[in-house]
């Protein structure tokens, strides 16, 4: 199985071929419903077949994938297959995509925008006192990263000699007659616990200020990725005190980590990450009235494929479920539907706004600002 992230689908979208196959569909992790799952990519391929016509033969890969069982037996929710003569992928997915075969100039990515989209990458720092640990995923899988030699793992280790003593210097922590002074000088020993208290905040501020400038120089800011804390309250305050991490979030999972399974903090911090996409849509929506305001956006299907040709897409809105046959002739600047067949052309369109460095954000039909399919924020 290939790995999909927007990289892989950008790639994807660059193939401008005659023909590419794209074949998506909804599986089962579990019986019976599993058992269905070769029988409706059996239809799908039947279905390539009769778009594809002289060029059958180039469907043995899948009609190979029809017969292996243990191929079947270990899929997720969703199904992604494209090929062409010089690329095979196939991604088993974490969410269900629509049932469909196509056969076209370009693979029909557009579903798996929404996957891209909704599943925001993030790393989860969980530190306490005594250790340190970072994993990295998304809402469907997170994995541990190694830190050795990068971060310390523990106090002592980020400390080292500069660890303060945290032993009580009065009559309880010596021997003999050791009751009898505390009980004579109290205040020496409310002394000692205050000062043992407050050394202990310092080597945990210290600490904390350490783990934080190493998480952010090896991982942070290589990877620009959003970073969660996971820690009890009063080590939230004090490492977000001593934080110059300017992608930690302001919220964080305020709970023992210890006592979470990998699923329960996964979970949590997919409650954080979550109101982030929210909040990206609306704010893209906003962005996109006011543009419109300015004629810095479009929604006729002509003028939005002029946008795409000049470059001028910063972000593409896409309606999910809408496809619009025919194709977009780069070199004529215009649109053909005169051809029978699939073709998308809300798959060109995104395909283009990639090629040119433009985002592509996929919305339901009530989401959309117009009902043409497409609508475009420009740059200029």
């Amino acid at each position: 199985m290939d790995t999909l992230n927007r990289e892989t689908l950008h790639e994807l979208a660059q193939h401008q071929e005659y023909p590419c196959v794209s074949l998506l569909m909804p599986t089962h992790r579990m019986h019976p419903e599993k058992a269905v799952d070769p029988l409706t990519f059996k239809n799908l391929v039947k279905d390539l077949k009769n778009a594809l016509a002289h060029h059958a033969e180039m469907l043995a890969p899948l009609e190979k994938l029809q017969e292996d069982r243990d191929f079947w037996n270990y899929q997720d929710s969703g199904l992604a297959i494209f090929l062409n003569s010089s690329i095979f992928k196939i991604f088993s997915l974490p969410v269900e995509v629509p049932s469909l075969a196509i056969v076209a100039d370009n693979f029909h990515v557009k579903p798996l925008y929404r996957y891209i989209q909704e599943n925001i990458a993030f790393q989860l720092l969980v530190v306490n006192q005594n250790d340190v640990a970072l994993f990295e995923g998304d809402c469907h899988y997170l994995k541990p990263i190694e830190l050795a030699g990068k971060v310390p793992l523990t106090m002592v280790e980020a400390l080292g000699s500069e660890l303060t003593d945290n032993h009580l210097n009065t009559a309880f922590s010596t021997g003999n007659g050791s009751r009898k002074q505390a009980n004579q000088g109290t205040g020496n020993v409310v002394h000692g616990y205050l000062e043992k208290s407050s050394e202990q905040q310092n080597d945990a501020e210290r600490f904390f200020r350490v783990v934080d400038k190493a998480v952010y120089e090896h991982f942070s800011k290589p990877s620009n990725l959003p970073l969660i804390l996971a820690s009890l309250p009063e080590h939230q305050t004090l490492f977000r005190k001593s934080s110059k991490n300017p992608l930690l979030i302001n919220k964080g999972i305020t709970q023992n980590a210890a006592d979470l399974s990998p699923e329960r903090l996964k979970e949590l911090a997919c409650d954080i990450i979550t109101p982030i996409q929210q909040k990206l849509i609306s704010d893209t929506l906003e962005r996109q009235q006011a543009a419109e305001q300015y004629g810095r956006s479009h929604w006729k299907l002509k003028e939005v494929v002029e946008d795409a040709l000049d470059g001028k897409i910063e972000t593409l809105l896409i309606e999910e479920d809408k496809i619009i046959p025919g194709r977009i002739l780069a070199e004529e600047r215009r649109i053909d539907t005169s051809r029978e067949g699939t073709d998308d052309i809300l798959d060109d369109l995104a395909a283009l706004v990639v090629e040119k460095a433009g985002n592509v954000l996929l919305l339901t039909k009530e989401e959309m600002p117009h009902d043409t399919g497409a609508v475009s924020i420009n740059r200029f």
